[in-house]
């Protein structure tokens, strides 16, 4: 074995040939699945990826997936995932469902189950079903069949009428806040032992943060995820002046001040909106396993999956690395499997562009970048100034977490493997 954290130089020729064996007989490949079941949408966002503001993603389309595709992609899924089980007894599938709005596509969603629940439930009975939504069809009949059948569910919300409705509006322009969050609130009193409930929010500079709070705590939602809005390859951030940015930091500050003086008396509770804002940042310091130092040959730096080990399952059977990356970058189809030979192509051409001078980089593992984030028109593209930008954020949480655990050392005792497993079962995936 060569020493751990030897840094060589990118590879910028990769065989197909390894990859499939990443996949399938070194067991990484096939893990999750997402049915992006329809490219329509009941919700204009403003800052959504398929706008106007991210303009190599695609927009909103005409485009629902048939039953063909759906189940031709689960019969791939699964006949592969089986091969990955028998090198990794531990692994389970997930299956997602993502739009667009997937439950506009309700009645597909139902006879993809079927075709599951009679064709693979006796074989894989651990499989889980997430569904990402924003929860405007959050119906009786769609919450009661998401619930007995065991789905994660993940709904869109911003916080209160206020914050949410600023971004989240209906193609005539008025808010979603009242239908969303009245559909979950029936969801939760239809079903009052459900578990897998979450919500997921993104903010901005003009985000009030402590509404956020006060909002999300006091209603005792589960928030998954709280994330700023995605500023790469996008024009959004054109709308704020400096002032706002730096209101922005100011209030950021404040909360890495509140979370430092919560520490100190012992009041930080796992599942706040607090802790969920700023304590599970701290995670990539404090649940930083070995194993996260061995990464693949072919692909040694940045956050990166490789492609396959997701797969992102396109309407017309197109197969892509993630539901993130935008449609310039096919990796095979539901009915030929996965192209290895294009998959190679596209990480040689990642490392030529983006990883070039990470041997040098003192965070390469605590990097974010990935293929998502740095897909262009058809190229990879990732700037001094990002990559910059990166290590200094990185090196100021650093900062944070030891002079917190310097006065409390137990503080992060919970962010650990069975907090993380937690979060898995919940929703589906690790909180990163």
């Amino acid at each position: 074995m060569r020493t751990l954290g030897e840094r060589r130089p990118p590879p910028t020729r990769i065989d197909g040939e390894a990859l499939r064996r990443h996949h399938l007989d070194e067991g990484y490949g096939f893990r999750h699945m997402i049915l992006v079941v329809t490219e329509q949408c009941n919700l204009r966002c403003k800052y959504c990826v398929y706008s106007e503001h991210y303009p190599f993603n695609r927009g909103y389309e005409n485009v629902t997936m048939d039953q063909a595709t759906a189940f031709a992609a689960l019969d791939l899924f699964f006949d592969n995932h089986g091969k990955v089980r028998h090198r990794n007894p531990t692994s389970k599938p997930f299956v997602g469902f993502y739009g667009g709005e997937p439950l506009l596509a309700f009645d597909l969603i139902r006879a993809t189950v079927g075709y599951f629940q009679e064709h693979y439930c006796a074989e894989f009975p651990e499989t889980m079903f997430t569904i990402t939504t924003n929860g405007m069809l959050l119906t009786d009949e769609a919450g009661d069949f998401l619930a007995e059948n065991g789905f994660s569910v993940i709904v869109s919300l911003d916080g209160d009428r206020e914050s949410h409705d600023r971004n989240r509006v209906q193609p005539n322009g008025k808010g979603s806040f009242d239908t969303v969050f009245g559909n979950i609130r029936r969801f939760r009193s239809r079903h009052p032992g459900f578990e897998k409930l979450a919500v997921s929010a993104v903010y901005d500079y003009r985000t009030d943060m402590n509404a956020l709070r006060g909002f999300f705590d006091a209603e005792k939602l589960f928030v998954v995820n709280i994330s700023q809005i995605d500023p790469h390859n996008s024009t959004y951030y054109a709308q704020f002046t400096d002032a706002d940015r730096r209101c922005f930091l100011d209030r950021y500050e404040a909360f890495h001040k509140l979370y430092a003086d919560a520490a100190r008396q012992d009041t930080i509770e796992k599942g706040s909106f607090l802790f969920t804002y700023i304590g599970v940042s701290f995670a990539q310091f404090a649940f930083h396993p070995v194993m996260r130092e061995r990464r693949p040959e072919f692909l040694p730096y940045t956050a990166t999956c490789v492609p396959g080990e997701k797969l992102c399952v396109m309407p017309d059977g197109t197969i892509h690395t993630c539901e993130r990356i935008n449609g310039k970058f096919p990796i095979g189809t539901v009915r030929d499997g996965l192209d290895y030979d294009r998959i190679a192509k596209m990480i040689a051409a990642y490392n030529a562009a983006v990883c070039q001078k990470c041997r040098e980089c003192p965070i390469t593992r605590f990097c974010t970048r990935c293929f998502a984030t740095t897909a262009a028109d058809g190229e990879f593209e990732v700037s001094d100034e990002i990559c910059e930008q990166t290590r200094m954020t990185v090196r100021e949480s650093l900062v944070r977490y030891v002079d917190i655990t310097e006065f409390r050392p137990d503080l992060v005792d919970d962010v650990t493997i069975s907090y993380h497993r937690e979060i898995l079962d919940r929703v589906g995936y690790f909180v990163e």
